[in-house]
């Protein structure tokens, strides 16, 4: 793909119009950028997939613009190529992965995740998706946790976890079975949903249900159940869980106990981002 790429001329934008910046700092924009960002932005949840004349006609670029930027994309891992249609890749979230693990989603988060810690008497916690993997990016103590250390920054495999399969729920058919076969599964425990067409069905169900219950799938002994978080957009940009052992909450009675307050305490987030 890189030897494909053409090299582009830096080039400076005429922004006068830019409400924000001084007059000096606007000749220092480069438009080259800026036409990269519109690229970006013209995909959407109702234009995941693309051919190269829609992505033009998006951005308001030439064909041969818009083609240079998707090589672009696509040699730096941001976008993929199936022969006719462009798409976006996981990899794109790490372009917000700095603000949301920072300042915007969990300084909104960690007060409701803390008042239901505290009325669940469970601990809580908040990741996001980075390729095949969660993040967790938010975690509030409750009385009763499990044995696994799941600190701020600790990274696990998606496909195995209940916060995973809601945040790979809302990725496109396509690219959802793509991921599942280029990454490395294998089962954590003798209860583990690991083949392809499993995790498939696993992860539509949860879609469906708006929710998430994983039975002993990431350690023996631990339920957990999660919820997304969504943006303005309705995006799912996050997700949050409880997790409990086996001996104290049935996976039923966990659902029961559980899943009312943290719908509403995901929906509190979730209308606060707007």
């Amino acid at each position: 793909m890189a030897s494909q790429l053409q090299p582009t001329p830096p080039e400076i934008a005429s922004v006068s119009s830019h409400p924000t910046l001084e007059q000096g700092a606007r000749r220092e924009v480069v438009a080259s950028f800026v036409s990269g960002l519109q690229v970006l932005r013209s995909f959407s949840t109702q234009r995941p997939v693309m051919n190269l004349s829609a992505v033009a006609e998006e951005a308001g670029l030439t064909r041969a613009a818009a083609r240079r930027y998707l090589l672009t994309l696509c040699d730096q891992g941001y976008a993929s190529f199936d022969g006719k249609n462009y798409s976006l890749t996981p990899k794109v979230l790490e372009l917000g992965f700095s603000y949301i693990s920072s300042l915007g989603l969990t300084e909104v988060a960690r007060p409701v995740m803390r008042r239901l810690s505290s009325k669940l008497d469970h601990t809580c916690s908040l990741a996001v998706l980075d390729g095949g993997e969660i993040v967790f990016v938010g975690r509030t103590a409750g009385h009763r946790i499990s044995n696994v250390q799941l600190n701020i920054g600790t990274r696990a495999p998606a496909f195995a976890t209940s916060l995973g399969r809601v945040l790979l729920g809302d990725m496109g058919c396509a690219k959802l079975e793509q991921l599942l076969r280029e990454y490395p599964r294998q089962p954590l425990t003798d209860q583990t949903i690991w083949d392809v067409s499993g995790l498939l069905a696993a992860i539509g169900e949860a879609r469906e249900a708006g929710f998430c219950l994983l039975r002993e799938e990431f350690e023996r002994g631990i339920c957990s159940l999660a919820v997304p978080i969504r943006n303005a957009s309705g995006q799912v940009i996050a997700a949050m869980n409880v997790c409990c052992h086996t001996w104290q909450k049935t996976p039923e009675v966990m659902e029961a106990d559980f899943l009312p307050a943290m719908r509403a305490a995901a929906d509190e987030i979730s209308a606060s981002l707007t």
